[in-house]
């Protein structure tokens, strides 16, 4: 399983769509890159339900990592973290929810982005969020 990050230009404090949706076959997964503030943010990747009165859906895998870019108070000092997303196997969600940055004094993040992949059936999905403040 292969992860490919890119990177566009974007203008300063531009965000991108709070999710999006990964399908596998009849089977839908909703990425989402939640984003309290420029100093923290977190990733989700969680199944839906085929009928509002049932289970969610398990996924065969469910995977989701952050990445960001880190700069000091004056925007300079690029700093590239990430965590270490997990694959779930036979999972409804799959969420790093740790942030990728403690609030500390001086430093935010300039650009987050997430990358989700979703498994269902031998068919297999990606997808990235990004934001930029």
């Amino acid at each position: 399983m292969a992860i490919t990050m890119f990177t566009g230009s974007s203008s300063a404090y531009a965000k991108s769509p709070d999710s999006k949706t990964l399908v596998c076959g009849s089977y839908k997964a909703t990425c989402s890159l939640v984003t309290a503030n420029k100093y923290s943010g977190a990733a989700i990747t969680d199944s839906a339900s085929k009928d509002k009165n049932k289970n969610k859906i398990k996924f065969d895998t469910l995977c989701t990592t952050m990445f960001g870019t880190k700069v000091d108070k004056n925007g300079d000092n690029p700093k590239y973290i990430s965590s270490s997303g997990t694959p779930k196997k036979n999972a409804t969600t799959a969420s790093e929810g740790i942030p990728i940055l403690k609030a500390s004094s001086g430093y935010y993040y300039a650009k987050m982005a997430s990358a989700h992949i979703a498994k269902k059936n031998g068919i297999q999905n990606a997808t990235t969020l990004n934001t930029s403040y």
